[in-house]
């Protein structure tokens, strides 16, 4: 799982802190050190919000995929007891 954060987000600080305390391992990605990635990011999703997360190559994002990083805990927890199968169209 990887999560793009920016340093003065107390959002993401609040997440990661939810994580720690779950044990739930990510990789921590700083937008502002990585603007190219970030930005090939924001042109998938069309919004560039922190923390958005990547967990099983799928985007999810604050206020559209999860709330509070309480309600983010259940649905990684879900979805590693339940992984998301690839998307067929």
């Amino acid at each position: 799982m990887k999560i793009y954060t920016n340093p003065t987000c107390h959002y993401c600080k609040r997440v990661k802190e939810v994580l720690d305390s779950n044990e739930i391992k990510y990789e921590e990605i700083l937008t502002g050190e990585n603007q190219e990635e970030w930005n090939e990011l924001i042109r998938i999703t069309g919004i560039g919000m922190t923390p958005t997360i990547i967990m099983q190559n799928e985007v999810w994002l604050p206020n559209r995929d999860f709330r509070t990083a309480e309600e983010l805990i259940e649905r990684i927890k879900h979805f590693e007891a339940n992984p998301m199968t690839a998307l067929t169209l």
